[in-house]
């Protein structure tokens, strides 16, 4: 979210710091909605400030002008970065388009050589362990210390 258009303002360093946190708090709540329109009861307005209605009441008309002045470079800012990022998404679909053509055409080469082939066999066969009958009977080892 763009925050100069509101630095920039000569009327937001006039601002006390309640003031100034309104004002971000409206800006934020404006941009997290996608850029959707403000309520027009002063009410809902003053539900998303959340703060004292004396406060509110004496930085309101300020805050509200800050606000319309800035809203178009905020609009401006958010349509260039959906563009954005729909373009990039778009860009996205093509290149796992492509990347599933090319697994795709892997795969037939693959399996159309695979069906006129033998099957492959080990160069190096294992060996089978032998089974005790097998390697003979085994010396046994005298019992120790502990049995």
């Amino acid at each position: 979210m763009p925050v100069a258009g509101f630095v920039d303002h000569p009327a937001f360093i006039a601002l006390p710091a309640a003031g100034r946190g309104m004002l971000m708090t409206l800006a934020l709540h404006y941009w997290q909605s996608d850029c959707a329109p403000l309520p027009q009861k002063g009410s809902e307005i003053f539900c998303i400030m959340r703060t004292h209605p004396s406060t509110w009441a004496t930085h309101q008309q300020t805050i509200l002008r800050i606000f319309n002045d800035v809203k178009p470079e905020l609009d401006e800012y958010y349509q260039l970065r959906k563009m954005r990022y729909e373009v990039a998404r778009d860009i996205g679909e093509r290149g796992r388009g492509i990347q599933r053509l090319r697994t795709l055409a892997r795969k037939q080469a693959t399996h159309g050589a695979r069906e006129d082939a033998a099957p492959a066999r080990d160069a190096n066969p294992r060996q089978r362990v032998a089974t005790p009958d097998e390697r003979g009977a085994r010396a046994r080892v005298a019992p120790g210390k502990s049995g």
